[in-house]
């Protein structure tokens, strides 16, 4: 009993204690209790495919709520970024709303015609209720230097499944999924990761070993001209609803073939395949025993 009634007079003092540290009036520093919400916007849905979907280009539409997860703004200014400017589409007061663009309004807003397989970048402000402006760059910190930039934590704009609305991409989809469209003979459009060398920037498409994947053999075509060692054939997920394609990890090529020295690189990914258009884009992770060289794109065209 003696024990209980110690333990108990320790915990009264401790909750005495802490209630006392964390007392507004006698705590000097507010930055524990006087915290600011940033200005963030999010798409309801958290599995939102950023695709306009229709049986044209110009018919294909993207519809989704968007809404104001801190409660503290008072508007949105969304734009559409083009290669060589940037266009306010509009400015938001009022939340949760209703975020609709067709393809036709992307020709409207850009004067040009639209395909299946374009993409089109929304770059968007958050405007607090205090006029504090939150965009999508994320935060930087140069204390040494006193530089800083960006006003958006980088997990909030990058995390899988978060949805974010701050920036976005949409891409018109094709109205239908062609397997045997897919199969054929791909120019590399872009190699961000730099895997393709010496020229060998071309690679086939074959059906793959179960229902709905696709194969890619050698994938970065590479063979080494000593051992005869060649890349890895890669097997790819195709969802044939959506095209979007899925790269589960395995292996996928090896340094001798290019005196990297890291050994076997694998890679991991996803990404969508417009059959109409003949289009394969990809973001791959690529690794390695020592650890992880990153996300690149990786863009394909059929010829």
């Amino acid at each position: 009993m003696k024990n209980i009634l110690k333990v108990g007079l320790l915990l009264l003092v401790f909750s005495v204690v802490m209630s006392s540290c964390t007392d507004e009036d006698k705590f000097n520093n507010p930055v524990f209790f006087e915290l600011e919400r940033g200005g963030l916007v999010r798409f309801t849905n958290v599995f939102t495919d950023y695709l306009l979907a229709g049986d044209t280009p110009e018919s294909a539409t993207f519809s989704e709520e968007i809404f104001d997860p801190n409660g503290n703004l008072k508007a949105l200014e969304i734009s559409l970024v083009t290669a060589t400017d940037t266009i306010l589409v509009e400015t938001v007061t009022s939340f949760p709303f209703q975020f609709s663009m067709s393809g036709a309004d992307l020709a409207t807003l850009t004067g040009a015609a639209v395909s299946f397989g374009q993409s089109f970048e929304f770059y968007n402000v958050a405007v607090r209720n205090d006029d504090t402006r939150f965009t999508p760059d994320p935060l930087e910190s140069d204390f040494e230097a006193n530089e800083f930039s960006g006003n958006t934590q980088g997990n909030l704009i990058s995390q899988d499944g978060y949805a974010d609305a701050l920036n976005f991409t949409l891409i018109i989809a094709c109205p239908t999924v062609d397997f045997d469209a897919i199969l054929g003979t791909y120019d590399v459009v872009v190699d961000a990761f730099g895997t393709f060398v010496d020229g060998a920037t071309t690679f086939e498409i074959v059906a793959g070993p179960g229902e709905n994947q696709i194969l890619v053999p050698n994938i970065f075509n590479h063979t080494n001209p000593v051992t005869g060692l060649k890349d890895y054939d890669v097997v790819m997920e195709v969802d044939p609803v959506n095209g979007a394609v899925t790269v589960a990890s395995q292996e996928a090529w090896h340094c001798d073939n290019f005196g990297c020295g890291f050994g076997v690189g694998s890679i991991v990914g996803g990404g969508r395949v417009f059959s109409c258009v003949g289009l394969l884009q990809l973001t791959l992770n690529h690794n390695v025993a020592a650890g992880g060289f990153g996300a690149f794109a990786l863009v394909m065209q059929k010829q």
